[in-house]
């Protein structure tokens, strides 16, 4: 017994020297850690002019919003950028007559209504933007045709479990593989929340997100194609479900077909997540000569279809 005792504490010892020498051995690495990760101070940079315009036969106006850029060694929010109040924007058909966007306070966007300036499928423009410093930037964009293939398949309720059901949409677009083409869809289902504070009903659009098939598409040219899509929102309990919409509800489907600046830019922005920690930095795609942003064209079709839900 007196020998098992002696090797009892022989151990304890043992354990006991082991852990100073791992608590030594974490002194050590920390501050060659700390030593291996110096500040390091950045070299300063200028803020850049951000543009972003994305123009469509369709709008009652032609759009821009002007930005600072938001340097790596700046204090300045990134939910909250600096507008450019200051500048001369212009926009003309490639090779052709600039003509001039106004700057509106309240809305900090400049704008040009189509009815001056009319956007054109097939087309070709170019938007320039000067500040009275002499600095400028300058971007091309391309105004594709429609695609009015787009059809809905089905629309239902689906009850996945006792308490889970979701509306659900299927829809087609065809591309007829003729040329390299950009596509963006979307469906939206018409919905409504009670607001507690007014004592109204307050309607609104609801997107739904797709389950199988892609809102981003790149049609390479290579065949004709039909594409699919389906999506859903999920669908929670009225408790107002005796009080019936005050109009007819419909889903509505959205197609856009884009230019290359168009998708190339939101693609990027998929993948940007700003706010998340653990992130991989990517680059955000600009087509911006001298600054950032992105100044793209698109065509859209859209189809309202009324819907019974139960």
């Amino acid at each position: 017994m007196e020998k098992m005792k002696q090797n009892s504490n022989i151990y304890i010892v043992k354990l006991f020297l082991k852990s100073i020498a791992i608590v030594t051995f974490l002194m050590l690495l920390f501050p060659a850690c700390s030593d291996l990760v110096a500040d390091i101070e950045l070299p300063d940079s200028e803020p850049k002019i951000v543009a972003h315009s994305f123009i469509c036969p369709a709008d009652s106006a032609v759009m821009a919003l002007l930005t600072w850029s938001n340097p790596i060694n700046s204090n300045q929010s990134h939910s909250n950028p600096k507008i450019i109040e200051n500048a001369v924007v212009k926009i003309a058909e490639k090779g052709g007559v600039f003509s001039n966007l106004t700057f509106y306070p309240e809305r900090k966007l400049y704008s040009l209504s189509t009815d001056i300036f009319p956007i054109i499928a097939g087309k070709s423009y170019v938007l320039k933007v000067e500040l009275p410093d002499g600095q400028s930037v300058e971007a091309e964009c391309y105004v594709p045709g429609k695609n009015e293939t787009l059809e809905l398949k089905e629309a239902k309720v689906v009850q996945y479990n006792e308490y889970e059901r979701a509306f659900q949409v299927e829809y087609t677009f065809d591309d007829n593989g003729s040329a390299e083409t950009y596509y963006y869809s979307a469906a939206y289902l018409d919905s409504r929340f009670f607001d507690y504070r007014t004592l109204e009903w307050v309607y609104y659009q609801e997107q739904l997100w797709p389950t199988y098939g892609n809102s981003y598409i790149h049609a390479k040219g290579e065949r004709p194609k039909t594409y699919l899509i389906r999506a859903e929102t999920y669908m929670y309990n009225d408790e107002y479900e005796e009080v019936p919409y005050e109009d007819d509800r419909y889903v509505t489907l959205m197609l856009l077909q884009t230019d290359e600046h168009y998708y190339k830019y939101h693609i990027d922005l998929e993948f940007y997540y700003p706010d998340d920690f653990f992130s991989e930095p990517i680059h955000i795609y600009s087509n911006v000569k001298g600054g950032r942003g992105v100044f793209a064209g698109y065509n859209k079709t859209e189809l309202k279809v009324l819907v019974d839900i139960d």
